[in-house]
């Protein structure tokens, strides 16, 4: 974007207060969010030179001027107290949620996973086999090492049915479903508080456009006309990124860690013994 300066704009009183930036129009790297967000305030606000931006546009930093704020504080302070605490609450809960599904997951998965036959697999891939593998009478050391081949083949699939009876359980996705229908409304009060936050800046102080790529180039000084006056504009929150944060999903059961390598060459060999058992195995070891 090619910008020429800032428009502090106060949302309670619609009051702007326009600065100029030393060195006049200079290109500002801005990441695309700030930039869709800078369009977006265009769009609702306009721009001082609209019909030729070649001028240069004006950054908007929406907030409270100091006026208002005065009138705001006490309501301010007790809204950031609010949502110290809110968010202190959701995320304590949100940690014991996932503690709970974890500890609920691994007896759960391993029994699923004990019910899991050759048969059940069979269907999966969608057409029987063989288990003799067109040698009848091979050594069951031999047919042993057939099956293990077959089964190591369909791990995959094994893996994605294990999964789906897991799930179809119930027990996990319903302590899911319990928690996001308790903590949507406070997730939805702590949005609407995080958004009246703001960050208490000079209108003619030097400022580092580019929070992720901070450089030299991106820190831009208002001119020595420019108001001094306090504001209270937008403090970066990721807000969307906060309340995302406290979202919980059926994967949050630490599936992935239980259902692991080593669990599942058990299941393997505990499948390929259904077929070849283990005496057998032994006997025809010695001959």
């Amino acid at each position: 974007m090619n910008v020429a300066g800032k428009i502090f704009r106060c949302q309670p009183c619609c009051r702007e207060i326009r600065v100029e930036y030393e060195g006049g129009v200079q290109p500002l790297m801005l990441t695309e969010q700030k930039v869709q967000a800078q369009w977006a305030y265009t769009a609702e606000f306009g721009q001082p030179n609209m019909e030729s931006l070649e001028l240069g546009s004006y950054l908007y930093d929406v907030g409270c001027c100091s006026a208002c704020m005065e009138k705001l504080s006490p309501d301010a302070e007790i809204r950031v107290d609010r949502a110290t605490k809110l968010y202190e609450q959701l995320w304590d809960n949100h940690q014991r949620t996932i503690e709970e599904i974890e500890f609920r997951a691994a007896p759960l998965l391993k029994q699923v996973a004990l019910d899991l036959t050759l048969a059940d697999v069979q269907r999966a891939i969608g057409h029987s086999v063989d288990l003799t593998f067109g040698d009848r009478y091979a050594t069951a050391g031999k047919r042993l090492k057939l099956i293990k081949t077959f089964v190591q083949k369909y791990s995959s699939t094994m893996e994605e049915l294990i999964r789906k009876r897991f799930y179809a359980e119930g027990s996990i996705t319903q302590t899911v479903k319990h928690y996001r229908q308790d903590a949507l409304p406070r997730k939805r009060e702590l949005k609407a508080l995080l958004s009246l936050v703001y960050c208490e800046k000079k209108t003619n102080a030097a400022e580092q456009l580019n929070d992720n790529y901070p450089n030299f180039d991106s820190v831009r000084q208002p001119t020595q006309a420019a108001p001094d006056e306090m504001f209270y504009g937008d403090p970066g929150l990721n807000v969307p990124g906060i309340t995302h944060s406290l979202d919980i999903s059926n994967n949050d059961c630490g599936l992935h860690k239980i259902l692991n390598k080593k669990m599942m060459h058990e299941i393997i060999d505990r499948l390929t013994l259904q077929v070849v058992p283990v005496d057998r195995v032994d006997s025809t070891s010695h001959q």
